[in-house]
């Protein structure tokens, strides 16, 4: 009998060691999987780290121990990590490539990768560059419970992009304030909506040759760009495309163009003139409300309709309207309080409301072809005009 409660006693102690050891194990770390590394980050220059250092829980290294540095570089000044545990670039795949999804690095000056993984950099993604500032203001994207991009308030100043990219995506830089300067390959061929919005710094860019879309607002509010060249191939000036860019002075046109949008030009105050291909038929509402430096306008030979306050408030002092033009919106040319010459191409006049000339020149002229009878006669008034006849050729 007392061999038995002997046995029975040393087989409790052997269970209660047994499970001691498997709870210091768990504690250390030594039993279950390690969480994986993410696959879809890029450190650009920087080795991977090994899977088994610096995780919670394991031992440390013995000070005693040297540690083997071969292999290992100093990082890149243009590819370091943010912050340990974030890499440079978050990414996805993207039709042939990638698509750069987010820049999380701290240099200013950024040269983006041809390649990730082997493969090419398609794409400059959705709000990749944009400022923690603007996530926080629309408050509607996916990474709203990242509190580390939300807080970034620092922006790049110079941006490189590599031959491999073909477009670029909505609101990429936008709210970049210290963006300066920003080199496109003719590769892109489409630039997405708010690309460059409210850029505040950035003075002047050239477009790609190869571009052929441009988004609506792209270039909202950049208060200093001054100057801009839009390539053959572009066929639209798109809705607010230019909009509160009050220090834009010079833009060149292509031949391609046919549109130009609501608000395109709202409130440019420094543009001083510009002149439409022959191709443009439409020109929206409010394009160029509020342009006060706006004195030179060419219409081109094509354009069917002038809309509401499309010249608002404008320096116009003498335009010629196409014969194709059919209609004048309401208040199309209003407070153009310089506007004296008003010169018609067609025999037959617009359909024009009764306040598209208000608040323009109080001797201002309708003058209209040799022979035309429609207008009225001679001194007589047509939508607040005096009605002049044109010289014979």
């Amino acid at each position: 009998m007392k061999a038995i409660s002997i046995f029975l006693t040393a087989a409790i102690l052997l269970l209660f060691i047994s499970s001691c050891a498997d709870n210091i194990g768990e504690e250390n770390g030594q039993t279950g999987a390690l969480p994986l590394t993410p696959q879809n980050t890029y450190q650009g220059d920087l080795p991977e780290s090994p899977q088994n250092t610096s995780q919670e829980g394991l031992q440390d290294t013995p000070q005693d121990t040297p540690l083997d540095m071969s292999g290992f570089a100093p990082p890149s000044s243009s590819n370091a990590s943010a912050s340990s545990g974030r890499a440079e670039y978050e990414y996805e795949e993207y039709l042939d490539g990638i698509v750069i999804t987010q820049y999380n690095g701290r240099p200013l000056i950024v040269r983006v990768p041809a390649e990730i993984d082997g493969m090419p950099v398609r794409k400059i993604g959705d709000e990749a560059f944009a400022t923690g500032y603007f996530k926080k203001f629309y408050d509607v994207y996916h990474r709203a419970s990242d509190a580390a991009l939300f807080n970034r308030s620092t922006s790049v100043e110079e941006v490189y992009l590599p031959d491999t990219v073909i477009e670029i995506g909505r609101h990429a830089f936008a709210r970049c304030d210290d963006l300066v300067y920003i080199e496109l390959p003719d590769s892109i061929t489409t630039i997405g909506e708010s690309a460059f919005g409210w850029c505040n710094n950035l003075e002047e860019i050239k477009l790609p040759a190869n571009l052929t879309s441009l988004g609506t607002a792209v270039f909202i509010d950049c208060f200093n760009l001054k100057s801009i060249e839009i390539p053959n191939g572009v066929t639209e000036i798109s809705n607010s495309m230019f909009s509160g860019c009050r220090n834009l002075s010079s833009i060149t046109l292509p031949d391609s163009i046919t549109s130009v949008g609501i608000r395109s030009f709202y409130e440019c105050e420094k543009l001083e003139s510009i002149s439409f291909p022959d191709g443009l038929t439409s020109i929206g509402e409010y394009a160029f409300y509020g342009c006060t430096g706006l004195s030179a306008v060419n219409l081109g030979n094509n354009l069917t309709s002038i809309q509401s306050s499309t010249f608002h408030h404008s320096n116009i002092e003498r335009i010629v309207i196409p014969a194709t033009v059919e209609s004048i919106g309401f208040d199309a040319f209003a407070r153009n309080s310089r506007l004296r010459y008003i010169e018609f191409v067609s025999e037959t006049p617009p359909a024009a409301r009764d306040l598209s000339f208000a608040g323009i020149h109080r001797f201002a002229e309708a003058i209209v072809p040799h022979g035309s009878t429609e207008y009225g006669e001679p001194g007589s008034r047509w939508n607040g005009l005096t009605v002049t006849i044109k010289d014979a050729d």
